[in-house]
């Protein structure tokens, strides 16, 4: 029930918004602006208001297009966070690999023994030596950029 006296108020109401105004001037020269015509005299119709600017339709499908932005967006700041969190992982990587070839090139210095891939510890040759020093400081140059 009160929502068929709702309904019903507000079909009047919004027609009463969009009545037509009537423009007119009295006898004594007096602008008037009314929803009804004066009996006698000259009258100016004036339309009714355009369509409000948005609709209820256009304000949703424009919150729509905006959650979609905001959605497009957060994917973007994710990525951004992936993207952020491998160039530091790699940073660290790097770090690890200078501070281990410096090791080696100091180790190489003091002793011609020099552990191979397996951990077997083996005596250099003097050209042995002078090519794995060759080999641990293009590899500082690699990674302590």
């Amino acid at each position: 029930m009160k929502s068929k006296i709702l309904l019903a108020t507000l079909l009047c109401i919004s027609m009463g918004a969009f009545a037509s105004m009537y423009r007119w001037v009295d006898d004594n020269g007096q602008v008037h602006y009314t929803q009804h015509p004066p009996k006698k005299g000259e009258v100016k119709v004036i339309p009714p208001p355009l369509k409000a600017a948005s609709t209820a339709d256009e304000e949703s499908k424009r919150f729509l297009e905006l959650d979609k932005q905001i959605e497009e967006q957060k994917k973007l700041d994710a990525k951004a966070r992936e993207k952020q969190a491998q160039s530091t992982e790699k940073k660290q990587i790097l770090k690890q690999n200078c501070s281990l070839a410096k090791q080696r090139f100091s180790q190489l210095n003091k002793s011609s023994k020099f552990r191979d891939a397996y951990g077997n510890l083996t005596q250099l040759t003097p050209a042995g030596k002078e090519a794995e020093l060759r080999k641990v400081q293009a590899e500082i140059e690699i990674y302590c950029q």
